[in-house]
């Protein structure tokens, strides 16, 4: 009888395995950066342009508050305005690994940022 010997290495079905997970990873991605950029974007939208007439102690007296009249207000839209700059700004390269799948060094780039800008959104959240 003859034995038949066979690579050790993978083959073509391990690889697409592989391969559209990594599709699948970078579209859920490009759809998280989408739909974060436009929460950033209403949430400082809605704090910028709000305005309303709180009655103090009693009735007789108004305030009309806007978001400028406290400093963490100010720093609230701040931060939403620049999460949501880099969000817009990052998009293209979250495309961008959709496309190509052996981009390394531009994902740790990306990581890296989005690092930066959760400590940001977290420094708002302690203030």
């Amino acid at each position: 009888m003859k034995t038949l010997s066979v690579e050790s290495g993978e083959t073509s079905h391990e690889t697409n395995q592989e391969n559209s997970m990594i599709d699948v990873v970078s579209m859920l991605e490009f759809v998280l950066r989408f739909l974060a950029t436009g929460g950033t974007l209403a949430s400082a939208m809605v704090m910028g342009t709000a305005e309303e007439t709180v009655p103090l102690v009693s009735q007789s007296i108004l305030l009309n508050p806007k978001f400028s009249d406290l400093p963490m207000f100010t720093f609230f839209v701040i931060v939403n305005s620049v999460a949501c700059a880099y969000l817009v700004l990052s998009l293209p390269l979250s495309f961008f690994h959709i496309i190509r799948r052996v981009t390394k060094n531009s994902r740790l780039v990306l990581v890296t940022f989005d690092t930066v800008k959760m400590m940001m959104n977290f420094s708002f959240g302690a203030s």
